[in-house]
């Protein structure tokens, strides 16, 4: 979005990106460029397809086979479904589960979003930015108050103090909203705590391959067959074999006896059995 002639140099690290990056993982701004340097060498156009990122995964689970689990993931990061992950959706893909502060993280998403350095965001930029960390989180509830152009134009309303139709940073992260009724800090929409909740909603998002807000023993035991293949686990017979361990979820987690899961069941779920989490949250 920061390039005014509508395209955007995918091989190019700016500070702008060095600071989101920083703020959304553990990484430092050195670690960052280097990562951004092998990347580039590895992908010259800037565009790292499945294959490819596959390979990379790999070298995270070097005791298994990643291929399956990364076609999960893939999906999960490429959101756009253009069939490539840029270096930012690769970063992000990497350290998923880490964060900085939470100001932080508002700074670097407002600079990010701030494409002419004006220190202000308008209502267009606004719903840009609420969209990709809706992205970047696994939001999937996106209709009625949560709609990202809903939001956007909420926010500018209630947060513009000098009427000017744009925020300040100050504003930005300062301001306090109303969702459904009820008021909450801005930052809640844009934060990205790496805590179990966080975890598990994001692997349910990855899970749930035709995004129908379920998911069903198939698709489960193909997860779980995916992990364990990711893990190197070699005992896959009777009570631990991929099938039986998804027909167990689904019946232990299954409130509504519908034979899948809902994103809350699998969530309530995992939260409450330790054992489980921890296999469905690699």
């Amino acid at each position: 979005m920061g390039n005014k002639s509508g395209k955007t140099d995918l091989t190019e690290l700016t500070p702008k990106q060095i600071r989101m990056l920083q703020a959304n993982t553990n990484f430092t701004p050195e670690q960052i460029k280097e990562w951004h340097r092998s990347f580039v060498r590895d992908c010259p156009s800037g565009k790292l397809d499945k294959k490819k990122f596959i390979e990379v995964y790999k070298q995270f689970y070097p005791q298994g086979k990643a291929d399956n689990f990364c076609t999960y993931a893939f999906h999960t990061f490429d959101q756009d479904n253009n069939g490539y992950v840029d270096f930012n959706e690769f970063l992000l893909a990497i350290a998923v589960i880490s964060g900085g502060s939470l100001e932080q993280r508002l700074q670097a998403a407002f600079e990010m979003y701030d494409s002419d350095d004006s220190n202000y965001v308008d209502q267009k930029e606004l719903n840009t930015m609420i969209t990709v960390m809706y992205n970047i989180v696994g939001q999937q509830d996106r209709e009625g108050p949560y709609d990202p152009n809903y939001i956007a134009k909420q926010i500018i309303s209630e947060l513009d103090i000098t009427d000017d139709k744009k925020l300040s940073k100050e504003e930005f992260i300062d301001g306090k909203i109303l969702v459904s009724g009820r008021e909450k800090d801005l930052n809640v929409i844009f934060e990205k705590k790496g805590d179990l909740k966080d975890r598990l909603d994001l692997a349910f998002s990855m899970y749930d391959v035709d995004s129908n807000g379920f998911v069903d023993k198939k698709e489960l035991t193909k997860i779980i067959s995916a992990i364990y293949e990711l893990n190197g686990e070699r005992n896959q017979k009777k009570d631990n074999a991929p099938s039986k361990v998804a027909e167990i979820i689904i019946k232990k987690f299954d409130i509504t006896d519908d034979n899948r899961l809902s994103r809350e069941e699998f969530i309530s779920g995992c939260m409450n059995d330790p054992e489980l989490h921890e296999l469905l949250t690699p």
